[in-house]
């Protein structure tokens, strides 16, 4: 293991002291910004590796709660009500990266996994409609269409009507009115589910919380 030798250790033995010089408060409190931004992130880079060996990872967008989330490997098919951590198949990825819905992570496609909650698996019935998704009858909160995003870029709809879940599906929801799933670009493979997820500890109020 490697030590930190001090500053002043670094001298050999029988060389003569070198005569003092006056510091520039400038320059050491430049130094001493730089030793702080370098140990903050190497702090980070440590949490971040901690968090992904326990299998712990934070959630930073509001399509779900934003706090501390245990995600469990995946061992059994998805079934309606899961929260999963999911990679966006490469179309959907694409558009995830040129518009910043997602940070940059661990998927194939240079993105983050997407968490969602699982609304329908296969042999489920989706009812798509401009104000609402309905499955097998159940209308989902917050899940009316919209025309354009947040910055005012068109969005493209999963089309409307009626649709039968195929083997290896999984529909995609939150009860933020605004989460980008699959309303947007319908049901995606459930073979790109990489885990399952539980909120341990919510860093604040979700607004949508009573929805779900």
């Amino acid at each position: 293991m490697s030590r930190i030798v001090p500053y002043f250790a670094a001298m050999t033995v029988g060389e003569a002291p070198r005569p003092s010089r006056k510091t520039d408060p400038r320059r050491t409190d430049r130094r001493a910004a730089v030793t702080r931004m370098v140990s903050f992130f190497a702090g980070l880079a440590l949490v971040v590796i901690a968090l992904h060996l326990t299998g712990l990872g934070i959630n930073i967008t509001d399509s779900m709660p934003i706090g501390l989330y245990h995600v469990a490997p995946v061992d059994r098919a998805p079934v309606k009500g899961d929260i999963v951590s999911i990679c966006a198949p490469p179309a959907v990825a694409a558009i995830a990266r040129a518009r910043d819905y997602i940070p940059r992570g661990s998927c194939p496609d240079d993105t983050a996994p997407m968490l969602k909650i699982v609304g329908a698996v296969a042999g489920d019935v989706i009812e798509v409609e401009q104000n609402a998704i309905v499955i097998d009858g159940y209308t989902l909160p917050g899940s009316a269409t919209h025309a354009r995003d947040s910055h005012g870029r068109a969005l493209s709809r999963f089309p409307r009507g009626t649709h039968q879940m195929r083997p290896g599906e999984v529909w995609l929801w939150t009860p933020n009115p605004r989460s980008w799933d699959s309303r947007y670009y319908g049901p995606l493979p459930a073979q790109n589910v990489n885990g399952f997820a539980t909120l341990l500890f919510a860093f604040w109020d979700w607004p949508y919380a009573r929805a779900h």
